[in-house]
């Protein structure tokens, strides 16, 4: 291992907090050619420069603009004892008749996210003026089936994808117009 790198780090967390210490305390004491990175869109890049610092100075600190993307927010109650998996699958079909591009969901976990996807599968697939495929993306899946979630889709096609929070701060999933939460 040369590197170790801890990303969206701004989302601090006991886990991570003491990772980064013993990371930085096994590079002081063993490996002190092992690199470590800090990453974070939101994170105070001079404290932690400072924190990383070793006998040259603090660690550099690196800047990247990225781009803004207005933002508007609708709010969809749910009927009277909807269940979640409905709710959802109802929204999401607003979505895709309203909107271009793709969707981004998330659910709580992968019951949600199957029991949606047998609402959504057999309705988005032939709907007119809006198809598109269904991807579930949570970590218990196979590689290949995380990997079609989060390629593009292809041209004339579009997709919904039902995640888990991991897609919330760790991914960047390509023609996502609309998001679900």
């Amino acid at each position: 291992i040369g590197a170790v790198l801890f990303d969206e780090f701004h989302e601090r967390s006991l886990a991570a907090d003491l990772g980064l210490a013993l990371t930085l305390h096994t590079q002081a004491l063993l490996r002190p050619e092992l690199r470590v990175l800090v990453m974070s869109a939101t994170l105070d890049g001079d404290a932690v420069s400072r924190l990383l610092a070793d006998r040259h100075g603090d660690a550099p600190v690196i800047f990247s603009h990225g781009r803004m993307f207005p933002v508007v927010t609708h709010h969809r109650a749910a009927r009277d004892r909807e269940r979640i998996e409905a709710h959802v699958a109802r929204v999401v079909r607003e979505a895709l008749h309203e909107n271009y591009g793709d969707v981004l969901v998330f659910l709580p976990g992968a019951r949600e996210i199957r029991r949606t996807a047998e609402l959504l599968v057999p309705v988005v697939a032939s709907a007119p003026g809006a198809p598109a495929v269904v991807h579930e993306l949570f970590g218990m899946l196979s590689l290949g089936a995380q990997d079609a979630a989060v390629a593009p889709a292809p041209p004339g096609e579009r997709k919904v994808v039902l995640s888990t929070s991991i897609a919330e701060t760790s991914l960047t999933i390509e023609g996502v117009r609309v998001v679900v939460d």
